[in-house]
């Protein structure tokens, strides 16, 4: 049996399109925690809007992962997205930095329908394409526009199928499962060189992002000043973004993608306050904006690929919780100020609550944009 929507929530409206302005997910080598009263304390696992107009806005934190399954990343190492999906879930692609619940650190992992994390290359496939058996770990990554994997590993490797790889090479795994060279790190370091003035080593290259054209975008392990930002390499490098310009006060960057919207998308964020389902609630999208807020205590999936936004509700259709607020009071609408923001304090009440994907007991919130059809990812509060 489908969800059933207030009538207002089945009507979508254009919107015009932004400015355009590239907007850039990226996560952080170490926690980046309280950087400003406005957001909630963030981990390195956690994923983050950037761009030329701060603040900084949570794309995914610890609250976002328990929302969409069971693993709770312990750290974001590489992240990307496919470039023929607009919805944000089923486009995210995302690498770990230690061997986690199962999966592999040089695994590439996604999203899985229905809730949960698939491998979708794993590191076995990876080590047969480099022709070794030494272990491999991703450092970043990212699909280009023919859904090709590119990527750059985490250490050094002395023997594979194309000679010895450096851990600043840029490589891409072709359809035919050869490993090809697109950039040597000597010429990500002649890129660093000519964008930046400085002679002093990059290290490695951490994290990539595919731009339009197939134009690659890298952040690199060094020097302190530069870790920060990200650097567009090839005939005319230059820095897309400096590390003063992200407003993550100097933070190094592990991953970097740009989000297939082009643009920060509507989000909620929670933050407890040490007694569980007690704290504040943020919602953050566009200025103005009317969003309504959709509770459910159980955990779950509902495909909705004709809304834009995530690409899915991740909780039980038939939550008791959410048919009362359907059909009894409605929903919680909020508006939006002139920044794009809506803070309240929450004290969730153990009455209603359900099962997560990890067995814990809580509540789901998704939002929805009442001007855009929007859908948020969902946010998982535990009590």
């Amino acid at each position: 049996m489908g969800l059933f929507l207030p009538a207002c929530l089945l009507l979508t409206v254009a919107a015009p399109a932004s400015a355009a302005q590239t907007e850039f997910v990226v996560s952080t080598s170490s926690d980046a925690a309280t950087i400003s009263p406005a957001l909630p304390f963030l981990e390195d696992g956690d994923l983050l809007f950037v761009g030329q107009a701060p603040p900084v806005r949570p794309f995914l934190t610890s609250n976002h992962w328990r929302g969409l399954g069971s693993l709770l990343p312990t750290d974001v190492d590489a992240i990307g997205f496919r470039k023929d999906q607009t919805l944000l879930g089923p486009a995210l692609l995302f690498s770990l930095l230690s061997d986690q619940a199962g999966f592999r650190d040089g695994d590439v992992l996604g999203l899985m329908p229905g809730g949960g994390t698939e491998v979708l290359w794993s590191e076995a496939e990876l080590q047969a394409a480099l022709g070794t058996t030494t272990g491999i770990d991703l450092d970043g990554l990212d699909l280009d526009s023919e859904g090709l994997l590119v990527f750059s590993l985490q250490n050094d490797l002395a023997n594979s199928s194309i000679g010895p790889i450096s851990n600043g090479d840029v490589l891409r795994l072709e359809a035919n499962g050869v490993i090809r060279r697109l950039w040597a790190e000597s010429e990500v370091q002649s890129s660093f060189e000519f964008a930046s003035g400085s002679s002093s080593s990059i290290g490695d290259v951490h994290g990539i992002a595919l731009l339009a054209a197939d134009e690659i975008a890298v952040c690199v392990q060094s020097p302190s000043a530069y870790d920060g930002g990200i650097l567009r390499v090839g005939t005319a490098p230059t820095f897309l973004l400096e590390e003063g310009q992200l407003g993550l006060l100097g933070e190094e960057l592990d991953g970097i993608a740009v989000a297939p919207q082009d643009q920060r998308a509507l989000t909620m964020w929670v933050e407890t306050t040490g007694t569980p389902g007690v704290g504040r609630a943020v919602v953050e999208g566009d200025p103005g904006d009317l969003v309504a807020a959709i509770p459910a205590g159980g955990a779950g999936y509902m495909d909705t690929a004709f809304y834009p936004g995530f690409g899915a509700f991740y909780f039980d259709p038939m939550d008791p919780a959410l048919l009362g607020q359907l059909f009894g009071p409605g929903l919680v609408i909020v508006q939006l100020d002139g920044a794009g923001r809506f803070e309240s304090p929450i004290a969730l009440p153990s009455a209603g609550a359900g099962l997560g994907f990890d067995g814990s007991n809580g509540w789901t919130f998704q939002l929805i944009s009442l001007t855009t059809a929007e859908l948020s990812a969902p946010v998982r509060v535990e009590i």
